[in-house]
């Protein structure tokens, strides 16, 4: 039986938490029952991903659209709007496209419409909290399912007449790569830290609705009682969104007294090893749609902090596999994370459970066969 060509639409060509999901997708997806064929806006870490996972990709230029009331802004991403609604029906005609799986809010907008013209199929994988408006009912209504990476974001969607559509497929851990580490002093002596401290980490892109003054606040709490205590803030404004805000953040760290105690990293390519020497991760987020973080730290049995709001709620199970702190609480944070570095036995009980709870619920083989499953029935539905 051959294979079913799927026409998967990313409209970034950077690492995102989305471009992640979407190479794990690869990873596992069987090619014996599905060929993957991925349209993404231009060469760059993605493009270089999928080449090394044997993926054939196609050069769209897209761009990513944000809120605007400009006429002029607005005539613009119209334009190109209708040139990428263009190559896209193209690559689908000419390359026999069955199926169309869009990998973001922004991709749907650009594919949705065009399978529902060309009369096949397509998936819409939403990926995000935000407010959608009339764009959201647009956008359901081209999608012939919709798969949400979280209840959270099932909810969210519903609002906008989905229901019936939705499907929650939670995101999956690669548990063969993320595999948990015996010395975490010898992990942070590979990143230039003292082995003898203990690492308090946030890893996330550097935007507002993260939260990361919460983890600076909690920080800041933290380190009187500790001296061996340093924090660490790993990731970058990856699309330039938010041009001020590491600025900010760095202002609250020198005002809080925290200038020689928490770190900045960047952008990291090496998420294992910061796990590995860290002690405990923290996840401020309360509109985080999934956690893909606090997934993986749970699979290298690192004990987690998370608000106890959306995606990372329903990964963690409270007081079991992690602790979930009051939303928007330094104080709640900092509790939690002060019950962690003073109770090695806990820390340790937490982690291990952590582990047993992705390999049990979150992992990427199971995720991609819930996806695949998914492909089947609908392509069983247009024969």
């Amino acid at each position: 039986m051959k294979s079913a060509k799927i026409l998967f639409v990313n409209h970034t060509g950077k690492l995102g938490g989305a471009e992640n999901g979407l190479l794990d997708i690869m990873k596992h997806l069987d090619r014996s029952r599905f060929t993957p064929l991925v349209a993404i806006p231009a060469d760059g870490p993605l493009a270089q991903k999928l080449q090394g996972l044997d993926v054939e990709t196609r050069i769209v230029p897209m761009i990513r659209f944000t809120r605007t009331m400009n006429p002029l802004t607005l005539l613009s991403y119209w334009r190109v709007l209708l040139a990428v609604r263009s190559n896209l029906a193209d690559l689908i005609r000419n390359e026999e496209i069955a199926l169309v799986h869009s990998n973001s809010n922004i991709a749907h907008i650009y594919a949705g419409a065009v399978a529902a013209k060309c009369n096949i199929p397509s998936i819409w994988h939403s990926r995000d909290l935000v407010e959608l408006g009339i764009l959201g009912e647009r956008l359901c209504r081209s999608a012939t399912i919709i798969i949400a990476i979280s209840n959270a974001v099932a909810k969210h969607l519903e609002r906008y007449g989905a229901r019936n559509k939705i499907r929650t497929i939670h995101n999956g851990i690669d548990l063969a790569h993320f595999v948990p580490g015996n010395s975490t002093s010898n992990a942070r002596k590979k990143l230039g830290l003292d082995a003898n401290r203990k690492l308090v980490v946030m890893i996330g892109q550097l935007a507002p609705w993260k939260k990361h003054a919460l983890f600076i606040e909690a920080c800041a709490q933290l380190v009187k009682d500790h001296g061996n205590l340093h924090c660490l803030i790993v990731g970058s404004d990856l699309f330039d969104d938010h041009p001020r805000y590491r600025a900010s953040l760095e202002a609250l760290v020198h005002n809080r007294g925290l200038s020689d105690r928490l770190s900045f990293l960047g952008q990291r390519d090496d998420v294992v090893e910061i796990l590995k020497a860290a002690y405990v991760l923290v996840h401020p987020a309360s509109r985080e749609p999934f956690g893909r973080v606090v997934a993986e730290a749970m699979a290298m049995k690192l004990p987690v902090v998370a608000a106890n709001a959306a995606g990372p709620s329903e990964i963690i199970e409270n007081e079991v596999s992690g602790l979930l702190a009051e939303p928007d609480s330094p104080v709640a944070i900092a509790r939690a994370v002060e019950r962690l570095l003073s109770d090695l036995e806990l820390a340790e009980r937490i982690g291990c459970i952590a582990r047993e709870r992705i390999e049990a619920s979150f992992s990427l083989e199971r995720c991609v066969e819930q996806i695949s499953e998914e492909y089947d029935k609908l392509l069983r539905g247009m024969q």
